[in-house]
Order: C-alpha cells, then structure tokens, then sequence
C-alpha cells in the first residue's frame, strides 16, 4: 500500500528496453505507438483476493462501457504476482456470469498458482520479533509476508494449519473452491504464463527438465 501509481509506471512499465539496437524506455514508447496503460493500484492490497478482483471486474467494466466501442484492439490484461491471481479470479467470474470482458489476452506474470511459499521456520520467526522483540509493534510485516487475508489465501502451507506437512491455512481453502466455482481459468482469451528466472538464463540443476 505504499507505492502510488506514478511509482508502479517508473519502476516496474517504464524501464529500459533495446528497440532496433537503441535503448528506449517501454512505458514511453508504448504511449507513443498509441497504446494505453490503466495500472489499478488497490487500496488495501493484502484483503482478501476475491474482493480486489471485484474492484477489477468494476473497472473492466466501466473502460468497456465507457471506451468499447472505440478500442483499435481488445484488452490485454498482465498481473503480476498476486495481481495473477486477482486478475485469474475477475476473469473467470465475468464468463461464469456472462459479462463481456473484451480481454484478449491475459498474462500472468510470476502468479503462484500452484500456491505461494514462504517457509514455516521464516513465519515462526517473524511472528515471534514482531509481536516481543526488536520489531514489536511491526504489524505490517507479519501481515505482508504470511498472515494478511491475501497472504494466507496464497501460501500453500501456513503456520496456521501447525502441521508438520504442508497443509494451507482456512482461508487459501475457501478461495480454491471459490476459484473452482467460477472456473478456475478464463476461457475466452489467450493465456500466457511468464516466470522468473535466473539473468544468466541457467536451467535450475535440480529441474532436470527446465526450459
């Protein structure tokens, strides 16, 4: 909650990229080639992902009513992280609802899916320096890394469930089955997944068969 929306387009949009062997900034360029960018930057961003992707729905919504009928091209939506899963979520409702979206493709960048980890020894440990020790009082940390309502929704294993194996907290359960009830995915756009990786572009030696 402590980056504007300035912010968010100067150091995540607007960085360097080569085009035709010069350097040029991406945000700029792409301003100039005559596309928009829309950044929907929320106002509490740990709240519980279904409500924030409702937000979106809304905002879908008034850009096609207000701009549809002048679009070039249809929407191309990108999450990052859990802006993936917001985004899968607002998607995935529309066309369970039958409301048009106009998004032609969605990408889903560096979105945990699968479920988001931050290890239990970690979680133990933040919990016991924010609430007794140097960082007493530092509620926000505790709440960003594992034990805000989105956090818990993402963590496939969360000191919650004080199990030895991994097992999710109360909260990543309701939103798998609400995923699961409006479709897990989107169907009526193109897909794309985009992950992070290593700069040097090194296969993971444990991932015999990384790309």
């Amino acid at each position: 909650n402590d980056r504007g929306v300035q912010q968010i387009y100067e150091n995540y949009i607007n960085r360097g990229v080569k085009r035709s062997g010069n350097d040029v900034a991406f945000g700029d360029y792409m301003l100039n080639e005559s596309y928009d960018f829309i950044i929907l930057d929320f106002k509490h961003g740990n709240d519980l992902l279904e409500r924030n992707a409702l937000t979106l729905v809304s905002l879908i919504e008034r850009l096609n009513t207000t701009y549809a009928s002048g679009y070039q091209q249809d929407i191309t939506l990108i999450g990052p992280s859990m802006g993936s899963l917001i985004a899968q979520y607002a998607l995935a409702y529309m066309e369970k609802n039958n409301i048009p979206h106009h998004v032609k493709t969605y990408i889903s960048f560096d979105g945990c899916h699968q479920g988001a980890n931050v290890p239990i020894g970690l979680q133990n440990y933040i919990e016991y320096f924010t609430k007794k020790g140097i960082f007493k009082k530092k509620e926000s940390i505790r709440k960003g890394l594992y034990n805000g309502l989105a956090a818990k929704q993402m963590l496939a294993h969360h000191t919650s469930a004080n199990s030895q194996s991994v097992a999710p907290d109360a909260l990543r359960i309701k939103f798998l089955q609400n995923l699961t009830a409006v479709g897990e995915y989107p169907q009526l756009c193109r897909k794309v997944a985009i992950i992070n990786g290593v700069s040097s572009g090194i296969k993971n030696e444990y991932h015999s068969n990384a790309n």
